[in-house]
C-alpha cells in the first residue's frame, strides 16, 4: 500500500501551480463515487437488453431471455460483485472444514 502513496506524492509534486488540488480532489472523489454507486444502486439495468429482460433474435422476431441478466433485466455491478466475493471469503475464513 505504501507504493501507491509514494506514487501519488510524486505525481502531486510534479504538478505545477494549483493543478495538484484538482488532481487530489479527483483522486479522492472518483473512488467515493464508484463505491457510493455500488452501495446505493447495486442492480442497474442490463446494458444488453436495456432492462427489458429479453432480446430479439437477429434472424427472426422471436423474443428470447437475455443471456447476460438471465431474463431479469438487472445485473450486479462489478464492484458489488467483488465486495460480495470478499465478504464471502472473509466469512469462510473463520469456518473450519
Amino acid at each position: 500500500m505504501k507504493r501507491y502513496g509514494v506514487l501519488a506524492l510524486l505525481l502531486l509534486g510534479s504538478c505545477a501551480g494549483r493543478s495538484w488540488l484538482l488532481f487530489a480532489t479527483a483522486l479522492v472523489a472518483v473512488p467515493l463515487v464508484l463505491v457510493g454507486s455500488g452501495w446505493l444502486r447495486p442492480f442497474p439495468d442490463c446494458h444488453f437488453c436495456g432492462g427489458k429482460g429479453y432480446r430479439k433474435r437477429w434472424f427472426s422476431k422471436r423474443l428470447r431471455p437475455c443471456r447476460r441478466c438471465n431474463g431479469i433485466g438487472r445485473r450486479l455491478r462489478r464492484g458489488r460483485r467483488i465486495y460480495n466475493w470478499a465478504k464471502k471469503r472473509q466469512r469462510m475464513a473463520g469456518v473450519k472444514r
